[in-house]
């Protein structure tokens, strides 16, 4: 796909080459509007016709410059640029899913949702942003709404999805109970048939269904949040809802919903719920910390404080006392400190990257495992203490403690709960989800509107290996929102350094590529019988593509 893109002082504008001209200028008329002070009102049209794409001046005061010369007119092809005053236009050729949007960003809080609209008004491209919208209220509604609130969420639900009914029901045996009906619908109802005119939707206590069925996805999704957030909890024993809401997790959280983070917070849960240590392991930048605090959360100290140290982080002389304290005096303008161990009383201490704390360290912190106290720098008596560790390390502590650098009793009093958090690299799924919270973050830290991410992107994304992890893709992600343009999307040239290829042996990359597109091309007009129109269709480019890659290739 071609695109007509504009370089000016105030930022850059972009828009997909048609068959119909194009008008650019600084007067709200036209197709492109150029805010750039020597750009005239109306100053150029481009017209893209079988062979060519054609610029011309429309007697603007600053004209058309092709390589610092004024012209009339100039052919225009990817790699040519022309100046229309101080802005840059050039031809560019992008693929389609560098157009289309794979993450939306939507930037509005509950309060600013504009009230519920008539349905005849929502189009097919603004109901998916309806039913965003929806989702917002309920969050800022709660749980706790009153009836005339949950009437008006429902009633707004089915128009959103365009659904004749909702029907909740109980689902404790095979004869479905129907506890709530809004809506008309046939009778019996055909629940847990195959009846092509009802969509079901699982729900953890219930099914939800909808009449009649959509083909578009996006109404059966939005139909299983709305049973989630308006049924679901009803139905929920009270002590099933209490052990719910204590293994929430906190907000600003972007929880992984791959099977591997799934089976992580499931052992998790399991570790918080007993007083055993938990070594948690794993790459730099995989949240070790995060998890930490989530296991603090979700366990019967969370009443308590958390304290946590890296100790890769402070020297050894100075950590000593960071975590077991010291007494007044035993040095010069030393202050008495308590310790972080003491500081945590009842609550939980995590100690990051233990694998480097230092051996004389390692006996003390042992001695507190097993006597459960601290003895202070300086102090002639113990101090008791009722706190919960958590430990993590990126490194090999097996190799440690083969090579007599990390104790083997310490290891093994650590690990009373071993668990491994797996790399971003092993759970891509995750990663859409991480980048619309770190893209939405960093919009709102930098006061930056950002419109979403292109299919493109978030394919480059996806494929990463980030070594550095969810710590490496947030400051990626805030990085192009620093660079983009203010209302864009985050595109692929945003992320265009997270793919270096390497050349493959025979040739460098980039001559294989072309190489390859050109005997395509050839082969697509052999079996045309030379009918370009024919050949584009079967290379699945426009025939104004197919002209201007037949004279990039000198194709007659």
């Amino acid at each position: 796909m071609l695109r007509v893109v504009i370089t000016y002082e105030n930022g850059v504008a972009k828009m997909p080459l048609s068959d119909r001209p194009l008008t650019i200028g600084s007067a709200a008329g036209n197709d492109l509007v150029i805010a750039c002070t020597s750009v005239s009102r109306q100053h150029a049209r481009v017209t893209r016709r079988d062979d060519a794409i054609i610029i011309e001046d429309l007697g603007a005061k600053n004209g058309i410059l092709l390589a610092g010369r004024r012209v009339a007119r100039a052919n225009l092809s990817p790699g040519i640029a022309v100046q229309l005053g101080r802005a840059l236009l050039r031809i560019e050729e992008v693929s389609s899913s560098d157009e289309s949007m794979a993450l939306v960003i939507e930037s509005r809080s509950a309060s600013e949702v504009a009230p519920f609209e008539a349905t005849a008004s929502l189009s097919s491209a603004d109901a998916p942003r309806a039913a965003l919208a929806w989702a917002r209220r309920a969050e800022a509604a709660g749980r706790d709404v009153d009836e005339q609130q949950r009437a008006e969420l429902l009633r707004r639900a089915r128009e959103i999805g365009q659904w004749d009914a909702l029907v909740f029901c109980d689902v404790m045996d095979r004869d479905p109970a129907v506890r709530e009906l809004h809506g008309a619908v046939k009778v019996p109802l055909p629940l847990g048939s195959s009846d092509p005119d009802w969509v079901i939707a699982n729900v953890r206590s219930g099914f939800l269904a909808a009449y009649p069925e959509s083909s578009e996805s996006w109404r059966r999704d939005f139909l299983e949040y709305v049973a989630l957030k308006m049924f679901s909890h009803d139905a929920v024993v009270p002590d099933a809802r209490r052990s719910e809401r204590d293994h929430e997790f906190p907000e600003g959280m972007v929880p992984g919903e791959s099977a591997v983070m799934r089976a992580l917070y499931d052992h998790l849960r399991a570790a918080a719920a007993s007083d055993l240590p938990v070594l948690l392991r794993g790459e730099n930048g995989t949240g070790k910390e995060l998890l930490a605090r989530l296991a603090h959360a979700w366990s019967t100290s969370v009443s308590g404080p958390f304290r946590a140290r890296n100790c890769a982080a402070i020297p050894a002389e100075l950590l000593e006392a960071e975590l077991f304290g010291i007494r007044k005096g035993i040095a010069t303008n030393v202050d008495a400190r308590k310790g972080l161990f003491v500081e945590a009383e009842g609550g939980t201490v995590f100690l990051d990257e233990i694998g480097d704390m230092a051996p004389a360290l390692q006996a003390k912190l042992l001695r507190v495992l097993q006597e459960r106290e601290v003895q202070p720098v300086g102090a002639a008596t113990p101090v008791k203490i009722n706190v919960r560790i958590v430990a993590s390390t990126n490194r090999d502590l097996e190799a440690m403690i083969a090579e007599g650098s990390f104790r083997k009793d310490l290891y093994y009093r650590l690990r009373g709960i071993e668990l491994t958090i797996p790399p971003l690299r092993e759970r891509r799924e995750d990663v859409p989800a991480l980048v619309l919270a770190f893209v939405a973050r960093a919009s709102a830290r930098h006061q930056k509107k950002i419109r979403g991410v292109t299919a493109k992107a978030l394919s480059l994304l996806m494929a990463h290996g980030w070594s550095g992890n969810v710590r490496e893709l947030q400051h990626t992600i805030e990085a192009a929102v620093v660079l983009a343009r203010r209302g864009a999307a985050l595109e692929s040239a945003h992320f265009a350094h997270l793919a270096p290829v390497r050349p493959p042996e025979g040739g460098a990359l980039q001559e294989r590529v072309k190489s390859t597109e050109r005997d395509a091309i050839v082969a697509a007009l052999e079996q045309a019988g030379g009918n370009k129109t024919e050949a584009a269709r079967r290379l699945g480019i426009t025939r104004a593509g197919l002209y201007l890659k037949l004279k990039r290739y000198g194709i007659e």
